[in-house]
């Protein structure tokens, strides 16, 4: 591989948009000043096959969600036990983040419906059209769009949902107001129609004012302006001030089958935040965020691409987990690779994951080597995803064991049937349904043995 190529490929680490022009400038032996668009960006040693300075100008990675929108997703038609099991997520959301809620909702993304979400801080309900008729894919697009906003468009966003909250709004539509906000316009602070017919007149709205003297300004009803100007304008009076629309126009830009844009893909099981060490404290240092599971050779080029040779010279910034308690697993950059052996061998499971994640849960798992450990023995344990209850599980091995009378059972305590009949066996409720060890064989580690005391 010759040097314009590896360059390229650490450019790319770095986030240095496509389309950008790129020149190198040999200023030494087997080092080559990289220019951006003219400007110098960094030097490549190819000796050592690394950048120099790790610069990070481009590398703009905001993973910490901005909670712009979230929902409650369940199967439409299935129920677990004697319930519908909801699971909350976030958007927009990467594709195991997705992948897990479904898990959780013990569905899949083609059978999930929304029961409940909250856009910019409006939430609607299960009993709303909104809810009705929109789609998961389509609340995470808008949670893109929302994502890429300034502040005041989605200010504007906010105040063209409010106006039009009388409508049978739906997710499409709402994506559609996200490409037209440019005839949006917000009179901040403005909180009444005497507020309102101040900001107009001093806006030069109102021409017969225009030259009128203070002492006439002085026995002007602003709140007969405001009125004239709102039922002209059909605006809402929001918190930050009154919005309205300049023109009627709106493009139709979804069509309600195929989105717009393509969407980002990200299939993370783990995302660790590194950067090359300083003096300075970790949470001041600026990093770059690396999603596992990877290749062992772009996680090598990561770290040079950054200005390190190896991961010791690397400082650990951040980390994320699709899997509760996961996150507190590794405490130095050098423990990256053996968590990156976890993604690679969770990725390989497929629809196995939600056994794994319910075994970490139960035991309580933090520990890398313990996770993989679990891994090798997933079969010595069960998962029936329709358990919701311990109830739920009482109710099924009674069943298998005598048959009540229908009348009876309406009265039967499942719940004290399972505390006292099954109580010595080591049953666990997580979120992913109940688990059970099946394999009495396999001995616990420390971690097991304190989630046992809390198992049921």
């Amino acid at each position: 591989m010759n040097v314009s190529e590896r360059t390229k490929e650490l450019l790319a680490l770095l986030c240095v948009p496509e389309g950008k022009t790129i020149t190198g400038e040999q200023t030494e032996k087997g080092r080559i000043d990289i220019s951006v668009d003219g400007e110098y960006f960094d030097t490549y040693d190819a000796g050592r096959d690394v950048m120099l300075a790790g610069n990070l100008k481009y590398v703009r990675q905001y993973y910490d969600s901005q909670g712009y929108v979230t929902a409650a997703i369940a199967d439409k038609e299935k129920l677990c036990g004697d319930q519908r099991v909801t699971a909350e997520i976030s958007f927009p959301a990467a594709e195991n983040e997705l992948a897990d809620a479904c898990q959780r909702a013990r569905t899949t993304s083609d059978r999930a419906g929304v029961v409940w979400c909250e856009i910019l801080g409006v939430k609607y309900t299960k009993s709303e059209h909104l809810t009705e008729h929109s789609t998961i894919e389509e609340l995470s697009f808008l949670a893109e769009r929302l994502d890429k906003m300034t502040d005041e468009d989605r200010i504007m966003c906010k105040g063209y949902m409010e106006k039009c909250k009388e409508e049978d709004l739906s997710a499409a539509q709402l994506i559609n107001i996200t490409y037209n906000l440019e005839n949006c316009r917000m009179a901040y602070n403005v909180a009444g129609f005497e507020e309102l017919g101040e900001f107009f007149v001093e806006q030069g709205y109102i021409p017969e004012l225009h030259d009128a003297s203070p002492q006439v300004l002085e026995f002007i009803d602003y709140g007969k302006i405001g009125r004239k100007i709102h039922s002209e304008k059909q605006g809402v009076f929001v918190d930050e001030g009154y919005f309205y629309n300049e023109t009627d126009e709106f493009r139709t830009v979804y069509d309600g089958s195929t989105l717009p844009e393509k969407t980002k893909s990200d299939p993370y099981i783990f995302r660790v935040k590194a950067a090359r060490c300083t003096s300075e404290l970790a949470e001041n240092i600026d990093g770059i965020w690396i999603s596992l599971p990877t290749d062992s050779e772009r996680l090598r080029a990561v770290f040079r691409a950054i200005g390190a040779e190896s991961p010791s010279e690397c400082v650990l910034c951040g980390v994320q987990s699709i899997i509760p308690n996961m996150q507190y697993c590794i405490e130095s950059t050098e423990q990256i690779e053996l968590l990156n052996s976890l993604a690679q061998a969770m990725q390989r499971l497929g629809d196995e994951q939600s056994k794994l994640k319910a075994i970490l849960t139960a035991v309580n798992c933090h520990d890398i080597s313990q996770a993989l450990m679990l891994c090798e023995h997933m079969d010595c344990f069960g998962l029936y995803a329709d358990f919701v209850t311990y109830a739920d599980y009482g109710k099924s091995v009674l069943a298998s064991e005598v048959t009540l009378p229908e009348d009876m059972l309406q009265y039967f305590d499942f719940e004290k049937y399972t505390r006292d009949r099954l109580c010595d066996e080591h049953i666990y409720m997580t979120e992913y349904g109940l688990l059970k060890q099946t394999d009495m064989s396999f001995i616990p580690t420390p971690e097991q043995e304190d989630a046992e005391e809390q198992e049921f």
